[in-house]
């Protein structure tokens, strides 16, 4: 049995944290001392220390970003700073924990990376990001130059599709991240007042019966394409066809005002709710007709993954990994742009017979991918670069 330290870039649990959760569960499940380095207390924290059986070792350990959405001119030089303090910290701290192997859970934090690399501990890196093309991974390092320390101070590089891979430029073991089917009943969306179609209350955006049910899933702004979403139900409006859209999806309080900004000069009001962030998003993809990928730098795409493992087909612009979960069906792959999406939606909307095959697809792709194999083979990777036998402690 051996010792594995998994440090997390974030607090929060969306796909790259709720992967990690599959990850521990299986270290624990086969017998090892596992130990999770997270930066903040928040909900991976709560579920890290609420997993069943072999307890957690959960610590919170500064780990900033070196690529974040603000990571070029004075702001990118801080983090630059901030990362090599951490790095430095790490590395004490490695001094007394002396794991048998360090998981880094992203690239977007490299610290414990570095630190574990000094010390001569063996690092596995998942490479969960896009890093070349995502236009929201900014640094004051060329990216040339993030790659390849990524690959120079890991012993094993992991990439979460090869879309990730082929940006990466060096050895890599592609593994989809673990998804796991809907743990409680399907929640079905709210139900809206309906009116029918040419009376003024469509006009003004009021949803009718039989109108399409869309949702939409992920963090607010950045690369994800709520907007490209809304304008497309706006489009599918206009043409006198119903489409109904609930977004999901954590945000600053200014990314929400813009998103509601927009469907208020939409006017599509009664057919866009905005829901913000749910921990049960898993349950709530069956209760929905279609689900709507718009992410153009997507680098693997749990939402795609968890929506075809509920069943629900996808529609998802042709664009990174979207395009390798749904090239053996299971969607719709449209051009990004709000009008090739608007034109998938209204086709679907009317021709609603199109919909039991799509399920059928759905659900067979979502077979291929959900279960723990992924979980399984990354942690067999993990144990392969592990020392033979441990170090004595000092």
């Amino acid at each position: 049995m051996a010792d594995v330290l998994f440090a997390s870039h974030s607090a929060e649990l969306a796909g790259a944290e709720r992967s990690l959760l599959a990850l521990v569960d299986e270290a624990a499940a086969r017998g090892h001392a596992v130990t999770v380095w997270v930066p903040a207390d928040g909900p991976l924290t709560v579920a890290l220390r609420s997993r069943p059986g072999r307890p957690v070792d959960v610590r919170v350990v500064a780990n900033h970003w070196w690529m974040s959405r603000r990571g070029g001119g004075l702001v990118g030089a801080v983090r630059l700073a901030q990362v090599a303090c951490d790095a430095a910290a790490v590395w004490w701290r490695l001094r007394s924990a002396r794991p048998d192997v360090v998981v880094v859970n992203s690239a977007v934090a490299p610290a414990a990376m570095y630190a574990a690399a000094w010390r001569g501990i063996p690092v596995v890196t998942v490479v969960r990001e896009s890093v070349r093309s995502n236009p929201t991974l900014r640094s004051l390092l060329p990216k040339d130059v993030l790659v390849g320390q990524i690959a120079r101070r890991s012993s094993l590089v992991v990439a979460v599709s090869a879309y990730v891979a082929s940006q990466l430029g060096t050895p890599s073991v592609v593994i989809h991240p673990p998804v796991s089917p809907p743990v409680s009943p399907p929640a079905p969306p709210a139900v809206k007042p309906t009116a029918p179609v040419g009376t003024s209350a469509h006009r003004s955006g009021g949803p009718q019966p039989g109108a399409l049910r869309a949702v939409i899933a992920g963090t607010l702004g950045g690369d994800k394409g709520q907007s490209d979403a809304v304008a497309a139900v706006a489009a599918c409006r206009d043409r006198d066809v119903p489409v109904t859209l609930d977004v999901f999806g954590a945000g600053t309080a200014r990314e929400l005002a813009v998103l509601r900004a927009q469907i208020a000069d939409l006017g599509v009001e009664r057919l866009v709710t905005v829901h913000g962030a749910v921990p049960d998003m898993p349950s709530r993809w069956s209760g929905y007709d279609v689900s709507l990928v718009t992410a153009r730098n997507e680098a693997f795409g749990r939402v795609t993954a968890e929506s075809l493992v509920a069943g629900t087909p996808v529609v998802g612009y042709a664009c990174g990994g979207t395009v390798e979960i749904l090239r053996p069906g299971g969607g719709v792959l449209v051009e990004p742009a709000p009008g090739r999406l608007a034109d998938a939606l209204c086709a679907l909307a009317a021709d609603p017979d199109r919909l039991p095959a799509l399920r059928a697809q759905a659900r067979a792709r979502g077979e291929q991918l959900s279960g723990a194999r992924s979980a399984r083979d990354l942690v067999d990777r993990i144990e392969s670069v592990r020392p033979g036998r441990r170090r004595p402690r000092r």
